[in-house]
């Protein structure tokens, strides 16, 4: 199966790459000409007075946790049944 000239796009690929760039490059030359050639004048820019309101905000105080409470003790289960002598109940 062989492939035709005319349908190969990888021939006209970089022609057509190089003839985009090309225009492109003309257009923007062309943009930026007309647009220096255009007399643009600067509209008058109002000057607003702009007041400032400073106001003193006091330092944040920052406290110290309390300590987390104790971890509760949990029993643990013993093979043996003996109770010791010392344990009330």
């Amino acid at each position: 199966m062989r492939k035709t000239p005319e349908a190969d796009l990888k021939i006209k690929y970089k022609k057509v790459l190089e003839l985009g760039m090309v225009l492109s490059m003309v257009i923007m030359v062309l943009v930026f000409q007309t647009l220096r050639a255009i007399d643009m004048d600067e509209p008058e820019s109002k000057t607003v007075n702009i007041e400032i309101e400073v106001t003193d905000i006091p330092p944040t105080e920052q406290f110290k946790r309390p300590p987390p409470p104790p971890r509760p003790s949990i029993p643990i289960p013993t093979e043996s049944e003996d109770v010791p002598e010392d344990l009330t109940i």
